[in-house]
């Protein structure tokens, strides 16, 4: 069942997001024969923090045309239904019938400690199953928390106004501000310096995206709801100390993080108004969550077929056979778990 008044640019814009994030992995596996075209495809890999951005405006319009009338656990409920079914089976896909390689993140293979730890949404805060049981799902947790906590944004932001949702970027500042010397200060070797593996995790983890999140909030409430910002200052000192805290820690990823997450809030206001008519890219969006979840499963498949036909297949091939495929299959799988569930 859709939503109220579906949002067409909300579809529109995940086609878009769902496109990079099948180009990066895709030239990941296949190359397109130009490493400068290569590097610039790996950009797509910020098309995750557009779907934070319009999981946000999109869970903002929900609530506010439907769930006011539901209780909190009414809307857990929903949450639950939408996103659960598709993963989980997700989770058996991975785990039983494809070998896919996660020992940067695992180095023994997946554990069932890791498996419960993504079933129950808690993997965003374990270095080691973060992202080792379904390709992604990092951003599964990050979207999971943000739902968790959603409804008391929301209920602050009905007594206190849009500026107490600067909460988040707030969190968010502390996070990257001490999360590194915190991290440090837990292991038994206090005194290395952290590893690849975990500055990826710290750098994957919930608390870390809360700003885009915000962001999309922010966007609902003042260019869509025409919501007063009665202390703009709030808004201003939130946004000065999470920049602030970024440019002091002089990573790339960080700067890069920031720099999407103000650029897709711009596109995302943009769009409301001049892309919101459906298209193609609309009714990729529609399925871009099951994509998502089931697009490394499509390049592992392809590759390993490609192998053993000795077949050397260049990035276009990998992207249109993996984009046709992912979207084929995720459309029947859409259409039997969505009854009932709200985008």
């Amino acid at each position: 069942m859709e939503y109220y008044n579906r949002k067409n640019y909300l579809d529109n814009l995940r086609g878009v997001a769902i496109l990079g994030v099948v180009c990066v992995h895709s030239v990941q596996e296949f190359s397109s024969g130009s490493q400068f075209l290569d590097n610039a495809l790996a950009y797509g890999r910020a098309g995750v923090i557009l779907f934070f951005v319009l999981s946000a405006v999109t869970i903002c319009h929900v609530w506010t045309t439907k769930y006011g009338n539901m209780s909190i656990g009414e809307y857990y409920l929903n949450r639950i239904r939408r996103i659960l079914p598709p993963y989980y089976l997700a989770i058996i896909l991975y785990v039983l019938f494809l070998d896919i390689d996660v020992s940067y993140w695992s180095s023994n293979g997946v554990s069932w400690s890791e498996v419960l730890l993504n079933a129950s949404f808690l993997h965003g805060f374990s270095p080691e199953a973060i992202n080792s049981v379904v390709p992604g799902g990092w951003s599964l947790a990050a979207e999971m928390f943000f739902y968790a906590i959603f409804p008391f944004v929301a209920i602050g932001i009905r007594r206190y106004g849009v500026e107490f949702s600067a909460v988040m970027v707030v969190i968010s500042a502390v996070y990257t501000a001490f999360a590194g010397d915190f991290f440090s200060s837990i292991r038994t070797d206090a005194q290395e310096p952290l590893s690849r593996l975990e500055l990826d995790f710290l750098f994957l983890c919930p608390l870390q995206h809360l700003p885009a999140f915000w962001t999309g909030i922010l966007i609902y409430h003042v260019f869509i709801l025409k919501s007063k910002i009665r202390h703009p200052v709030l808004i201003i000192a939130s946004i000065l100390v999470w920049a602030g805290v970024i440019l002091h820690s002089a990573d790339f990823r960080l700067i890069t993080l920031g720099l999407s997450t103000l650029l897709f809030g711009l596109i995302t206001v943009l769009s409301s108004r001049f892309f919101n008519s459906l298209n193609t890219l609309g009714r990729i969006g529609r399925n871009s969550y099951e994509i998502y979840l089931l697009h490394p499963a499509v390049i592992h498949i392809i590759s390993i077929t490609c192998d053993r036909l000795d077949y050397n297949l260049n990035f276009v091939g990998a992207f249109a056979f993996t984009l046709l495929l992912s979207y084929f299959f995720s459309h029947l799988i859409s259409r039997a778990l969505r009854k009932g569930a709200t985008n």
